[in-house]
């Protein structure tokens, strides 16, 4: 059945637009303007990932996904059986596509434009589990100086009532579960690849909770942690491997609570995968989660 399949960026407002370039260049990422915006994309990929724009407060401006092409109009059919209607797109938005707004007021547009590729990945030969492949060779001499994120792997939502959101995502736009944490979090797969490109997370209403960028290996997320921390980015949570996805982590927190990912390794899953309640911590080793990784406060 038609529904969303990947997510292509997330577009937000925030009154300190330079500070957030400077993160995110600091990250890994290229900066340029287009128009009254600022462009993030990752280095090799031609795709919008995060779109910067200057406003009152820090606030996600909308988030754009795609369904598989020549499908925009089985979309339509589905959203509207889900008893919900289309609306216009915001001012200064593209209008091509589908445009809908979620329970807590986020704009959400809809295209069935194949993702842009990424940079091919390098072939790292491994000693380990195993596995004998590198001969002759000290690594540590090819191992990576810089994190250069790939693609934008997926972002949280804050939300104000995860139960109604979740059947909005699953029922109106055909995203699948991956796994929940009653009354905390949801994870939403797009059918087949990564154990999540959407997430909710419980809270008094709207906002952005983080965004995860997918590096080479767990060399790249070391090292991008190293290289965030010279340039004064030094609050953040990892190392560590994630529960729900199994990704490694290392989280770094930017201007006004802004939290960027970078990850690797998350699981992979197909139409078998089926979603259940899962409880505990979500990682399944690593230091504590800062006491306020979970607060709503841009």
């Amino acid at each position: 059945m038609t529904g969303v399949r990947t997510l292509r960026h997330v577009a937000i407002e925030t009154p300190d637009v330079e500070s957030v370039r400077a993160f995110t260049t600091s990250f890994g990422l290229e900066a340029t303007e287009r128009g009254d915006e600022v462009v993030l994309r990752c280095t090799g990929r031609d795709q919008d990932q995060i779109t910067v724009r200057e406003g009152a407060q820090r606030q996600v401006h909308h988030a754009e996904f795609s369904v598989q092409p020549g499908q925009l109009g089985s979309m339509q059919q589905r959203i509207e059986a889900a008893g919900v209607a289309l609306v216009d797109a915001p001012p200064g938005s593209p209008e091509d596509g589908l445009w809908v707004r979620d329970p807590d007021g986020y704009f959400l547009h809809i295209v069935d434009e194949q993702p842009a590729s990424t940079r091919p990945y390098p072939d790292w030969p491994v000693n380990q589990g195993g596995r004998t492949e590198r001969f002759d060779v000290a690594m540590w001499e090819h191992l990576p100086t810089a994190a250069m994120p790939r693609r934008l792997m997926h972002c949280l939502f804050f939300v104000s009532d995860q139960v109604t959101s979740e059947r909005f995502y699953l029922d109106a736009l055909g995203l699948r579960l991956s796994d929940r944490v009653p009354g905390k979090a949801t994870f939403l797969n797009g059918t087949e690849g990564d154990h999540h490109i959407f997430g909710l997370v419980q809270s008094y209403g709207p906002g952005l909770h983080h965004a995860a960028w997918e590096v080479d290996n767990l060399d790249s997320i070391v090292v991008g942690a190293e290289q965030m921390a010279r340039d004064g980015y030094r609050d953040g949570w990892g190392l560590g491997r994630h529960n729900l996805g199994s990704n490694y982590f290392h989280y770094i927190r930017g201007p006004r609570n802004l939290w960027f990912e970078y990850s690797c390794d998350i699981d992979q899953v197909t139409e078998a995968w089926v979603g259940k309640d899962q409880g505990g911590k979500p990682w399944a080793w690593g230091p504590p989660a800062p006491a306020d990784f979970t607060d709503n406060d841009a």
